[in-house]
Order: C-alpha cells, then structure tokens, then sequence
C-alpha cells in the first residue's frame, strides 16, 4: 500500500493524476441519468455508477476500472476504459 501510495503522490505531482473538485448535485444527478439508461441492461451498481459520473462531469477522458459493467458504462458514457484484470 506504501508504494502504491507514493506512485499516486508522483503520478499527482507528474500530472498523469490530477485531482478536482465535484460539484455532488450535478454528480448525483450524472449517476440518476446512467442509472435509468443502462442499470437494467448491464448491472451496474450505485457506486460505480457515481464514479463514472463524477468522471463525466470533470472533463476526464479517460476511466480505469477492473469492473467489466463499469467499464461498459464508462465506455457507453464517452469515456476512453482501460480495464484492468
């Protein structure tokens, strides 16, 4: 966990990382929308769903998951995945 920790904190200070502010109302409302668009054809749950939001709605680009439904969310939301395994 150490090194993970440091990897992070050099990804951060590198730029590869970078952390922003979530506006939650328009993040929750994000999640309501991904929700009623494809929980009942993938599965996804409610806090995948809210991490994929929050992405969506701070310009991110890119999603790193090793959830496969979370992925396909991602994905269907614009979102260039990389899924880990």
């Amino acid at each position: 966990m150490d090194a993970t920790l440091v990897r992070i904190g050099e990804d951060l200070q590198d730029g590869v990382l970078r952390r922003v502010a979530i506006e939650w109302p328009a993040g929750l409302a994000k999640a309501i929308e991904l929700a009623n668009h494809y929980t009942s054809r993938i599965g996804c749950r409610s806090l995948d769903l809210l991490q994929v939001a929050a992405a969506t709605i701070s310009g991110s680009r890119r999603f790193v998951t090793a959830d496969l439904r979370q992925s396909t969310v991602a994905r269907r939301a614009g979102l260039v995945t990389t899924r880990l395994g």
